[in-house]
């Protein structure tokens, strides 16, 4: 069976408002189940490493010790009424150590920031350091003197 263009224009068009539809009612229900838009609290650093709970380390990008890169990365992040990291985003750094910075900042863990007795999102600031890589120790030959 072979469908005219319009045909196809037509299916096509369809599809799309149907996506679009279902598209409107997932946002339409997500908005009524949460019904707190309460925008997020900013800390300072200090304030927020008071109720940190859990820091990963970062690991150190194999590029990095490669070229002897060192560094701290300002990392702004998210965390949510659960203590958990909702997002992250680089402030500043070398890039070859952004990543690692990033992925060990979503496993920070905090306890729950509180209002009024009420949890509430926090944004603040982590800076992570990545301390000179450790050069292999050089080996020297010696004559052995007898």
């Amino acid at each position: 069976m072979k469908l005219s263009i319009g045909m196809k224009f037509f299916i096509v068009l369809l599809w799309l408002l149907g996506a679009n539809l279902s598209f409107s009612q997932t946002e339409n229900k997500s908005k009524q189940e949460s019904p707190d838009t309460t925008p997020p609290m900013t800390l300072d650093a200090e304030t927020a490493v008071k109720n940190l709970i859990y820091q990963a380390q970062p690991a150190y990008p194999s590029a990095a010790q490669k070229n002897h890169i060192e560094g701290d990365v300002v990392v702004e992040i998210l965390i949510s009424r659960e203590g958990t990291i909702a997002r992250t985003r680089s402030l500043g750094g070398h890039p070859y150590l952004i990543t690692a910075a990033l992925e060990a900042a979503r496993q920070y863990r905090y306890r729950v920031f509180r209002v009024d007795g009420k949890p509430v999102d926090v944004i603040t600031n982590v800076t992570i350091h990545f301390p000179p890589p450790k050069a292999a120790p050089k080996v020297r030959a010696t004559s052995k003197k007898s």
